[in-house]
């Protein structure tokens, strides 16, 4: 009986001894993560901010000296000064949704006027590419809970997207309709490079770029698509892919109106 008992209060104190430890190094990991985060996030606005303040510079030098507009060195100043400011925000965004257990503010929206939007805010962009896009907008569309930042971010990666990796004049179709009443697709067609069939498994993992698209003279670390799955997801929509290399593209997002 003592040897019955002794064995017991052994084992009872070996498994207290592995909850403890495995307790503690819980803990600490997740001291060390919270401390990567803050790190993380600091180091995203630290780098930010010079990048803002230098964008600024040279477009002040620019309206200032008007001889110097067209300068060779100014805009490359000003564009990669740019492009550097939206890789820090897709950081910070992915940043964002991956710590933040409520990530959403939920509002009822009018997806057509926030696309419009969106489209207008990249007008730029689209006249520096030579591009054409045009929107359809099928039948009148319902109103949807949704977040305005997080969508507009999303369908402006999406469109960025299909401006950036493309070898001629981007043609981009936007259609817009509500197949049901409970329903509203959004479909985003480009004439750009494609996606190799192999690689379409893969392509809404973080940090994951196509070769064609890695071969490409742009920067990017493979955040966009992986974000964009990440906002369809938490509207509770489902986003899907056709395309074919070197024929272009065509997502498709559905997004449920209640």
């Amino acid at each position: 009986m003592n040897v019955m008992i002794g064995s017991s209060i052994l084992i009872l104190s070996v498994i207290l001894l592995v909850f403890f430890v495995a307790g503690y190094f819980l803990i600490k990991q997740k001291r060390l993560a919270d401390q990567n985060i803050d790190f993380f996030n600091h180091m995203a606005h630290e780098f930010k901010t010079p990048l803002t303040n230098i964008k600024l510079a040279a477009g002040l030098l620019g309206r200032k000296k008007p001889d110097l507009k067209d300068d060779q060195v100014l805009q490359i100043i000003s564009k990669e000064s740019g492009q550097l400011i939206h890789q820090v925000e897709r950081f910070l965004q992915m940043a964002g949704l991956e710590f933040n257990k409520n990530p959403l503010q939920l509002h009822p929206l009018d997806l057509e006027a926030l696309l419009r939007d969106t489209i207008g805010g990249l007008s730029p962009l689209i006249q520096e590419k030579g591009a054409s896009l045009t929107l359809e907008v099928k039948g009148p569309l319902p109103l949807m809970e949704g977040d305005e930042l997080h969508l507009r971010n999303a369908f402006r990666n999406l469109i960025d997207n299909a401006l950036k990796y493309c070898e001629s004049a981007p043609e981009i179709h936007i259609a817009l309709e509500a197949p049901t009443p409970q329903q509203i697709q959004l479909t985003i067609r480009d004439n750009g490079l494609g996606i190799d069939q192999q690689e379409l498994p893969g392509i809404f993992q973080e940090f994951k770029r196509g070769r064609q698209a890695s071969s490409m003279p742009f920067t990017g670390f493979g955040l966009g698509l992986a974000y964009v799955k990440k906002i369809v997801d938490l509207h509770r929509g489902a986003i899907s892919v056709i395309a074919e290399r070197r024929k272009g593209s065509s997502f498709s997002l559905s997004f449920p109106v209640k």
